[in-house]
């Protein structure tokens, strides 16, 4: 073993290539000859569990100096996948997970002095799936995979990683790799700590997931927030607020029952596009639009019909609309696309919902009302988007009365129903008129 760091030192300059494999051959022997002293020996050298762990832990830290000195991060690498093996090798819980911190800190250190991007990415791998193997019963000592009650311990360490992790994006390089670097690093740690926390907070305690995910939300919008203060960096900043708010849903699913978890969702919606625009944030709006389309979607095919709950997703389209359309240039926006998708959700959702909410004799009444209003917000607004939707909402209101209330609805009602139609009628083709006349002086 000392000959093989001796050749290395040897032929460092004249084989560098050569001279790495031989030192990265010695790490490897050091690392199991110290572990053989009690590890895996049918008559071991060190009796003590604890005083052959204390030399492991100090073989590791001897290691990572030497691959430091010699500036090679494929060696660095290598000993951390030793310090998560020897994490699992220990089978002691708050040894192995400590050492999971000081892999995660020893990374990020590394990632601040060199720049070693990579490292700092495959550390998240390595500490993630190690604590994935803790919450399985660590199933590397030979025990079946199955999800263990879980004291709380491998919460703390998450969230100790996970921040540790969160800080490597505060430092920028110029690098032509830097910037998908950090988008790898942002994903690889938001989902590995979402997920993991997720199945933690399962087998610890149910009853407590909701203000788990609220906590898990309060740490990546910090993580958002300080990425956006420290260094307006737009893909950490989108990347850790997209999850943020993933948690805050889960948070709301675990909290509420169904279907009221479908309002709160539905006003997340709005927040989120309240903090795209914010953060300035392509993505968050972007992705802002398929959340709200998945949310009424998955209402549509799981819950019972409910128009008020269903006008409140139309309340918030409107609202969501009005907000990208008055922080245009603040998004940079050169397309009506998201404006019209939740403008047209709107229209297709507002009949709906009425049709749910009122009761069957004044359904036609209502539409018509709703034509009113978007009416006036077109005049109001000085937009012709709303116009279209008072004038496609009008022609449903007509179908309507002609084909389900002139054959259902009492006398009285039908009467009440085709009178407010044909006002309705008259003051549009007014409307039209005036403004037409106004178009061709």
């Amino acid at each position: 073993m000392v000959g093989l760091f001796a050749l290395n030192r040897y032929w460092e300059k004249s084989y560098p290539n050569f001279a790495r494999i031989v030192f990265t051959g010695g790490l490897f022997l050091l690392y199991f000859a110290t572990l053989r002293l009690h590890f895996f020996s049918d008559r071991p050298a060190i009796t003590s569990e604890a005083v052959a762990l204390a030399l492991l832990v100090v073989v590791l830290v001897v290691q990572v100096v030497l691959a430091a000195r010699q500036q090679s991060q494929f060696a660095t690498g290598i000993v951390m996948v030793l310090s998560v093996g020897t994490s699992l090798i220990s089978d002691v819980r708050l040894f192995g997970l400590t050492l999971t911190v000081g892999a995660a800190a020893t990374a990020l250190c590394l990632y601040k002095r060199h720049n070693w991007q990579t490292l700092l990415n495959v550390t998240i791998v390595l500490v993630y799936g190690t604590h994935l193997s803790w919450l399985l019963g660590n199933p590397a000592m030979g025990r079946g995979p199955a999800v263990i009650p879980d004291p709380g311990s491998n919460l703390v360490y998450l969230f100790i990683c996970a921040g540790l992790f969160a800080a490597g994006n505060c430092f920028h390089y110029e690098s032509s790799s830097t910037t998908a670097a950090r988008i790898v690093r942002s994903i690889l740690n938001g989902g590995g700590f979402f997920l993991l926390a997720n199945l933690a907070g399962l087998s610890f305690s149910r009853e407590r997931l909701a203000l788990l995910d609220l906590l898990i939300h309060i740490f990546f919008m910090s993580a958002a927030t300080l990425y956006w203060l420290r260094r307006r960096s737009r893909y950490s900043t989108s990347i850790y607020s997209c999850f943020g708010y993933l948690a805050l849903s889960a948070a709301i699913f675990a909290h509420f029952p169904a279907p009221d978890y479908f309002l709160w969702l539905g006003w997340q919606s709005l927040l989120v596009a309240g903090t795209a625009i914010w953060f300035c944030s392509k993505i968050i709006t972007v992705t802002n639009v398929f959340i709200y389309l998945g949310l009424y979607t998955t209402y549509l095919a799981t819950a019972p019909a409910n128009g008020w709950v269903t006008l409140n997703f139309a309340f918030i389209a409107l609202i969501s609309a009005r907000l990208l359309n008055w922080q245009q240039h603040r998004l940079e926006l050169r397309s009506e696309l998201l404006r019209n998708i939740y403008l047209g959700a709107a229209c297709i959702i507002v009949p709906y919902g009425l049709y749910h909410a009122v009761p069957r004799a004044w359904v036609s009444v209502s539409w018509i009302g709703a034509t009113v209003v978007y009416f006036l917000m077109s005049r109001f607004l000085n937009n012709k988007k709303y116009r279209w939707m008072a004038i496609v909402t009008l022609l449903a209101a007509v179908a309507y009365a002609f084909i389900i209330d002139l054959a259902r609805l009492e006398p009285v009602y039908r009467i009440i129903s085709f009178i407010a139609l044909g006002v309705a009628l008259l003051i549009v083709s007014l409307f039209y008129a005036r403004h037409r006349h106004k178009n061709s002086d």
